[in-house]
């Protein structure tokens, strides 16, 4: 075997802190940032805060549903809230629950548990790992194999079922950690769950070519497990504000967006110690200074890099839901994968924006993930949960009391206005508005046109 020396040139972006800082701003809501911005303020001498003047109203009017740029004009902001809380008030985060425990990992080093937060940080409010990893890897530079790793990491964090990426995985992860874990409850989580949500044990023990009696008691098993990972988080005692990351009103056909930095000092370099750094009288000072000048730019840099992303977040969903801020009309089919395409950022990076972030919308707090809809199809545009939603009801109220509509009548019917879905999403949708089945909603004593009558 002949052994020959040779040099390949690769690029690779490296996770620098000043990257980290950025992408963790970015992830906080108001208040968590808040705490870290007084944890700054105490532990480096080289930054200072000051109050801001009062944040600029953003008027968003019909002209500019679409296009970010342009907005329509600026408006003396209103009167400041003598509570920028709000009064509103949560539990301890469920965020909080898992970095805790990765802090006391004495067995991760450093670049692991560095790709642990991350990875926390980009779980979606149930717990689940809705970003594909390899376009995780590439956006902080990380190779897969070892991001995978960290992943394995956060799976094995309480509660079971963190860092899942579908249900599935989180049925098998909270399984393996049970005595239920064998091969009839791993082939019913793999390849039955549908047939197990229909309750159809018939088809399911014959799929699984497993025994009736053992199949209807694996099923209960399974049908205990925690489908949603962060509600198994324990809570405290202790609470965080929930506070918004704007409010928006409506001043006839135009939205107005207020960015609340109330709660928020801006920041910048203490003036006595830049002057010491400038200067050569003191050279132990200068040395110990410097990288707490370093630190205190990058956290200027990353906190007015969260102000203008939120900006720009907050202005394009209020854009693309126009209506149903102005109206109260159904959302708009809205993805994250559109809204990322159109501010030219990654779906990852989008879905950590709006982690626990809040609009304050008559008199309530809104979650910016609440206005994602996973669009369906129809004729002649896109449509959302939401507007299918509006005529499964509105063909529901027109329905005789006598001879109300089936799952599959249902389907039928909303195809015939150009919403072709199945009757499994009928049925779906039915139960989450919580309307009963065709059989409970009958009403024998009169019908619909004795009912007019």
């Amino acid at each position: 075997m002949v052994m020959r020396q040779s040099q390949e040139q690769a690029q690779r972006l490296q996770l620098t802190q000043a990257m980290q800082l950025t992408l963790r701003l970015l992830q906080l809501p108001v208040a968590e940032l808040q705490t870290v911005v007084d944890r700054a303020l105490v532990e480096n001498p080289m930054l200072e805060q000051f109050v801001p003047p009062p944040p600029p109203v953003h008027t968003v009017s019909p002209s500019v549903r679409v296009a970010y740029a342009g907005l329509a004009g600026m408006l003396p902001p209103p009167e400041p809230s003598a509570d920028p809380l709000g009064g509103l008030r949560r539990e301890e985060s469920y965020t909080d629950h898992l970095l805790s425990q990765l802090g006391e990992r004495a067995d991760l080093d450093r670049r692991t548990l560095s790709l642990c937060r991350y990875l926390v940080g980009c779980l979606a409010p149930s717990g689940y790992l809705d970003c594909p990893l390899p376009e995780l890897a590439e956006e902080i530079g990380a190779e897969l194999f070892e991001l995978e790793q960290a992943l394995y990491v956060v799976q094995e964090l309480d509660p079971l079922g963190t860092g899942a990426r579908s249900l599935a995985e989180c049925l098998l992860l909270q399984l393996a950690q049970s005595r239920h874990f064998n091969p009839l409850s791993v082939r019913m989580v793999s390849q039955g769950l549908e047939l197990l949500a229909e309750k159809d044990y018939s088809r399911l023990a014959a799929l699984l070519r497993a025994d009736p009696g053992a199949v209807r008691r694996t099923a209960q098993i399974v049908r205990s497990l925690n489908p949603i990972p962060s509600r198994g988080c324990p809570s405290g005692d202790d609470t965080v504000y929930i506070v918004p990351e704007a409010t928006v009103t409506c001043e006839g056909d135009s939205v107005l967006i207020q960015l609340n930095s109330a709660g928020l000092p801006s920041l910048s370099i203490q003036p006595y110690y830049r002057s010491l750094l400038e200067g050569g009288e003191h050279p132990e000072a200068q040395e110990y200074l410097r990288d707490y000048l370093r630190e205190a730019r990058d956290m200027i840099a990353a906190q007015e890099n969260r102000a203008r992303t939120i900006e720009k977040l907050i202005i394009r969903i209020v854009q693309l839901q126009m209506d149903h801020f102005l109206s109260g009309a159904p959302l708009r089919a809205m993805t994250m994968s559109q809204l990322a395409e159109g501010m030219e950022l990654s779906v990852s990076m989008v879905s950590r924006l709006v982690k626990d972030k809040y609009l304050l919308f008559a008199g309530a707090p809104i979650p910016l993930r609440s206005f994602f809809t996973a669009p369906v199809r129809g004729e002649d545009h896109a449509l959302s949960a939401e507007e299918i939603r509006q005529e499964l009801r509105r063909f529901i109220r027109l329905e005789d009391p006598a001879h109300p509509l089936s799952d599959e009548a249902l389907a039928a019917s909303l195809s015939g206005v150009g919403i072709p879905i199945s009757r499994r999403t009928v049925a779906k949708y039915r139960q989450e508005e919580g309307i009963p089945p065709a059989a409970r909603r009958k009403s024998p004593a009169k019908t619909k046109n004795e009912c007019e009558e």
